[in-house]
């Protein structure tokens, strides 16, 4: 039998980098002979198997600028920066850029990642070709600067006591799963729901499977971090959103240790970042801040920037950091009313939340949860016919593309209103009418955490708040503090259209410029076209010294020293 002869394939430079498992291959070993030369001062350069941002950071690490700050020995605080989603390419570059700017003030920087430690992630995608870039992407960005990069891999025990027995747990089980004295199925719920699109979490295999690969991965967490925490002595640990699996297992630990914990999330206006200390940032809490500054009228200045931004906002065709969500809004009242159906009777505009998202989990209060307040609400306008209720789906259960929710509001409603009273509407979160002139047309807004309770204030019109956000309590809505409550002020608001009074309206008005100028940091460092892709905007380390921004001087004292997150 004659054996076919194998001809050798001959790959091209450019085949073997569109090949994943050459481009890998390639990037490893690149990375290993720029490592080598880098510890043998040779200074290596870009390279073309280099993203565009990471030839951006070799070219600022070698700046004849950055040498000199880059080589000054740190004498400020230890700060450790954890980064276990690198593959979210603009988180890692925000808190790389900042490493850079506290690392030019002093600080000495530390980065700690996963390595495929855990068994799954927050960052969407197939598991086995995210941890494949992840690691790679944090050290392609990390290494030419000189910080030291710690993985969980290197401090996780080889075998932890407590994982085998999360696979048999029901989902019952897995939500009062305890470890260690840490509540940890309770800890890793946001998550969970975060991940699976959903408050309501399914009794499905994959629900459960999620469920387990979360748990085992804080079980990893538990093992590791307090080795790694006790091992090093850090100040303060920077962290983003702070309700994270990953993120909430750290703070408790690190809490039990006295270090503080800064956390970060998108602030609401382009090129900004909210920080909190100790606290989840993506609760936006100024509770701590807000007291010293209600009192202080805002200047001129202050008002017209106000009203420019707040001009721009109520166009809605954006939501938060600026994100583009429709290409164009339908404004005119008269469509709007003639499209749902609306008549001459009060009407009252209910905006709900995207059910998944960390601003709305545990943020119950007047109600046992979202949908005990839908529900409630809905009988009050069935009980009242001469009221109508619009109730508005947040755009962002559709607009966000690959974060779609998997438990829209409107199926909740229908299936407990299979039959909706004829006095209230639903406006689907594809529709573009108007959030903002339904708002003006409303006697009354409903919210749960949603901002759209201070922008109803902002127009003077008076909202009832059922959760617990940001805004509660700051003078300017009314706050309910259960289903009777509720249901006084739902009928007072509606019996009688009175605008928000003129003091109410100024404290509205100083809050919103403080919540969205003063505690909200400006954070211009790098620029984002498109999601997972980063430019940065500085070209050397000088561009980052004290006194060059003051937004990023707030950022540098309030972690390192403590401060309160605000620019003056």
């Amino acid at each position: 039998m004659v054996r076919p002869v194998r001809v050798a394939k001959h790959w091209t430079l450019s085949q073997l980098h569109r090949h994943p498992a050459a481009h890998f291959a390639l990037r490893r070993t690149h990375r290993q002979v720029r490592t080598a030369a880098a510890r043998l001062g040779l200074g290596p350069g870009p390279s073309v198997y280099d993203r565009p941002e990471i030839q951006q950071v070799w070219r600022v690490a070698t700046h004849p600028e950055s040498r000199p700050l880059l080589s000054a020995r740190s004498t400020g605080p230890h700060v450790l920066f954890f980064s276990p989603h690198g593959c979210w390419a603009t988180h890692i570059a925000w808190e790389t850029a900042t490493a850079l700017a506290l690392k030019v003030r002093g600080a000495a920087c530390d980065f700690l990642t996963c390595a495929a430690a855990l068994p799954t992630c927050t960052a969407e995608g197939h598991r086995r070709i995210r941890c494949k870039s992840c690691y790679p992407y944090v050290q392609d960005l990390v290494m030419p600067f000189g910080f030291p990069l710690h993985t969980l891999a290197q401090w996780a025990l080889p075998a932890t006591n407590g994982s085998d027995r999360v696979g048999a747990l029901d989902l019952d089980g897995l939500i009062e799963y305890s470890y260690h004295g840490l509540e940890l199925g309770k800890i890793v719920l946001p998550t969970v729901r975060w991940a699976m699109r959903r408050q309501t979490l399914l009794a499905d295999l994959r629900t459960l499977d999620t469920y387990r690969a979360f748990l085992r991965g804080a079980i990893v967490l538990c093992s590791a971090l307090p080795r790694f925490l006790d091992r090093f002595s850090y100040d303060a640990i920077l962290c983003l959103n702070g309700y994270f699996a990953s993120e909430r297992v750290l703070r408790v630990l690190a809490a039990q240790r006295g270090i503080r914990v800064v956390t970060y999330e998108r602030g609401f206006r382009p090129d900004t970042l909210f920080f909190a200390h100790d606290l989840p940032a993506c609760q936006y809490n100024v509770d701590g801040i807000w007291p010293g500054h209600a009192d202080h009228p805002l200047t001129p200045r202050e008002e017209a920037v106000l009203d420019g931004y707040l001009a721009e906002r109520f166009r809605g065709t954006r939501g938060i950091a600026g994100v583009d969500f429709w290409p164009s809004v339908e404004h005119d009242e008269r469509m709007i009313r003639a499209q749902l159906g609306l008549d001459d009777r009060p009407i009252a505009t209910l905006f709900t939340n995207v059910l998944f998202d960390t601003a709305v989990q545990d943020r119950d209060l007047t109600f046992a949860s979202i949908f005990h307040w839908l529900e409630f609400t809905i009988r009050q306008f069935a009980a009242h016919p001469e009221w109508q209720l619009v109730i508005r789906i947040h755009p962002s259960e559709v607009r966000d593309v690959g974060r779609e929710t998997e438990e829209p509001v409107a199926d909740r409603i229908l299936e407990a209103f299979p039959s909706l009273p004829a006095n209230v509407k639903l406006v689907g979160p594809e529709s573009q009418l108007s959030s903002y002139t339904l708002m003006r047309m409303s006697r009354v807004g409903l919210v749960y955490t949603t901002t759209a309770g201070l922008e109803m204030a902002l127009m003077g019109k008076r909202s009832i708040v059922a959760g617990i956000t940001h805004y509660r309590g700051k003078g300017f809505t009314d706050d309910a503090e259960s289903p009777l409550h509720f249901q006084d002020l739902l009928d007072r608001r509606m019996a009688l259209d009175e605008p928000l009074s003129a003091p109410a309206l100024e404290m509205a008005r100083r809050y919103a410029y403080f919540f969205f100028f003063r505690a909200q940091m400006p954070f211009d460092l790098l620029d984002e076209p498109e999601r997972g892709k980063v430019h940065l905007r500085f070209d050397n380390l000088a561009d980052l010294l004290p006194g060059r921004s003051a937004g990023l001087d707030a950022i540098c004292d309030g972690i390192l020293l403590g401060k309160d997150f605000l620019v003056e």
